[in-house]
């Protein structure tokens, strides 16, 4: 599920539905299975299996991006957090860190340190930079990795700092700036990761 701009995505195994103001607008079917949807501010994007990344346009639809056929056909997106300046943090459970820029280019990111992380702890689904503009990468064996907008390492919190348990499935960032994780318990992280 994803709502952008007033309109809500629903994904299912191999079709994403699209509704606004309470009325079906239409959907799109797709041969091969759909793997994720994720928002951010410039839009919509899609990862079907064998396919690639897709976005989201008003006129066309979803359409492939080009290059990330080779990449994300058979990789996996877990993360697409859309950085400053316009480019894009993909992560990837298989592969690391990808920027995508703004020009369409597909670069690993060179943080051995994250790419290991991220790998290793399994990351998982998000798509929401913080309000302070850091990048919170939550893995379902590792904890929280916070990366700053330049993609160093900010901090890491796991069960060596505190947490009761290594992995999360989902977190979101209260209105105090507090981060609240879940996974077989919830649990309330506040710090300061400026």
């Amino acid at each position: 599920l994803e709502v952008h701009q007033d309109t809500v995505f629903f994904q299912t195994e191999n079709a994403v539905y699209l509704y606004k103001d309470k009325k079906y607008l239409r959907s799109y079917k797709f041969k091969d299975d759909v793997h994720i949807i994720l928002g951010s501010p410039d839009g919509v994007y899609l990862r079907v299996w064998g396919k690639g990344l897709f976005k989201y346009s008003t006129k066309d639809g979803f359409l492939v991006i080009k290059g990330s056929e080779k990449l994300f056909a058979q990789n996996r997106i877990e993360a697409n957090y859309q950085l400053d300046n316009g480019d894009h943090l993909l992560v990837s459970r298989n592969i690391g860190l990808i920027r995508m820029t703004k020009k369409g280019e597909f670069l690993p990111v060179d943080n051995p340190y994250a790419n290991k992380y991220v790998m290793e702890g399994k990351s998982y689904i998000n798509d929401k930079v913080m309000r302070n503009g850091k990048i919170a990468i939550i893995t379902n064996d590792k904890g929280i990795l916070f990366l700053n907008q330049d993609l160093s390492l900010n901090a890491e919190i796991g069960v060596k700092s505190g947490l009761h348990e290594e992995g999360f499935s989902y977190y979101i960032q209260d209105r105090a700036g507090d981060i609240w994780g879940a996974n077989s318990g919830i649990t309330k992280i506040s710090f300061d990761p400026s």
